[in-house]
């Protein structure tokens, strides 16, 4: 079960990766690699970003709060 949730959570991170380098980031001129390099790093900072500020209007992190990340 704990292999579960720790590969939906790194799903979780390349996903809102890709999302907001999708958004913000011109697609013509992004490679593969910047891709590859960039998805999971701005993941990463962005997921971590949303539980924190969840955490500071006082929701606990949890499951339930990934949940709605990748919602």
């Amino acid at each position: 079960m704990a292999f579960l949730t720790c590969c939906l959570f790194l799903l979780l991170i390349v996903l809102v990766g890709y999302t907001l380098l999708s958004a913000i980031h011109p697609s013509s001129r992004i490679t593969i690699i910047q891709l590859i390099g960039l998805g999971p790093a701005v993941g990463a900072g962005i997921t971590g970003l949303l539980l924190f500020w969840a955490s500071l209007i006082g929701f606990a992190p949890s499951r339930k709060m990934l949940a709605i990340i990748a919602s």
